[in-house]
């Protein structure tokens, strides 16, 4: 049984921080904010089959499908042509797609049943490696010692700063993503299918839609340009963003105009991506999820590898398993991130199986 401490209490630390009590370890996330579940951020997100599988033998209700949408298929519609896939399920249980916070909401409530510790407003500063321990120094003059550490702390993470050599600040990739969402009935946009992921392509641009029975729909939109500055980045009117997506998107490929017509507020971000990395780390410091992986949002991969991530790792968190173990496990988890990060050109839209 070990000590464990993660950083970054997002989708990988609070499964992770399940999984590992569920090895008899004691764990214990800290997040530099509040609870997110009380902070809405209008971002939303697409798991996995496999993932949900996931969640369910770690104990997370099943009834948090209900709070998002099924989607069975996907659409791409490029060059005036389109080709449609339909998803696959994993034990019954196909693709869906959530509210950010009510994923987290849930995750965040197992870990209370199983008895993670989980301290917000404690930001991390830098790691350091001992002999026999990993020491988290906090913002605030803290140290918490503990005999392994993990960061799941995202993008832009303390914990790869501190633990690996080299570049590996996240770059951005030439895109900025818009997330928007409007409670209109899907005879606003009578096109679109309920329950299947439409993308349209254009000059480098992809508008996103997906239109659910009851849920109102959910559209997002690609655009390849400079990126935001801070002050522009979270929630903004959507007028801002009118004239340059009906620019970007001809009424010949989607008519976006009605989509930003019903949408308020959207969030917009930086998609950005962690650098190709030497390491994730070692048995004693390592990092998970976006932190070593992370990748432009817009991918729709994220959370089913940090579900992935968390649960292989889940059983490597004891110091004693032989290094040629825990070496072999973490570098197949590699593999799958970079294979996600990195496809090879398909002639079909229709999605590959897990690869977990």
């Amino acid at each position: 049984m070990s000590e464990v401490t993660i950083v970054g209490g997002g989708i990988c630390g609070l499964t992770l921080a399940i999984a590992a009590t569920r090895h008899g370890h004691h764990v214990a996330v800290y997040e530099r904010r509040q609870p997110h579940a009380a902070a809405p951020d209008g971002a939303y997100l697409t798991v996995s089959g496999q993932a949900l599988a996931d969640l369910d033998l770690l104990g997370i209700d099943p009834r948090l499908r209900r709070t998002g949408i099924a989607v069975q298929a996907i659409s791409l519609t490029a060059d005036g042509h389109t080709r449609r896939g339909t998803l696959p399920l994993i034990d019954g249980i196909g693709h869906h797609h959530f509210w950010r916070r009510d994923l987290l909401e849930a995750l965040h409530e197992r870990c209370l049943e199983t008895g993670v510790t989980i301290v917000n407003d404690a930001a991390a500063a830098t790691v350091e490696k001992l002999p026999t321990k990993v020491r988290l120094h906090l913002g605030d003059g803290r140290v918490v010692d503990s005999d392994v550490l993990v960061g799941c702390d995202g993008l832009s993470s303390t914990v790869r700063r501190t633990i690996i050599t080299g570049l590996s600040a996240p770059v951005y990739e030439g895109q900025v993503v818009l997330y928007g969402h409007h409670t209109g009935t899907p005879d606003h946009h009578p096109d679109l299918e309920p329950g299947v992921l439409s993308f349209f392509r254009h000059a480098g641009h992809t508008f996103g839609a997906l239109n659910s029975v009851d849920g109102g729909t959910f559209w997002f939109a690609r655009l390849t340009r400079p990126p935001l500055p801070p002050t522009e980045l979270g929630l903004q009117l959507s007028r801002v963003w009118k004239d340059e997506l009906t620019a970007a998107f001809p009424v010949s490929v989607i008519d976006v105009q009605p989509f930003v017509d019903s949408t308020p507020v959207v969030f917009g971000c930086n998609a950005e991506r962690v650098p190709d990395l030497p390491t994730w780390g070692d048995q004693r410091a390592m990092i998970l999820g976006d932190a070593a992986h992370g990748m432009s949002p817009a991918a729709g991969q994220g959370a089913t590898l940090a579900i992935a991530d968390a649960l292989t790792a889940a059983a490597l968190l004891d110091p004693r398993i032989p290094k040629s173990v825990f070496t072999t496990a973490i570098g197949e988890r590699r593999t799958a991130a970079d294979t996600a990060r990195h496809p090879a050109p398909r002639a079909s839209v229709t999605p590959e199986p897990s690869t977990r």
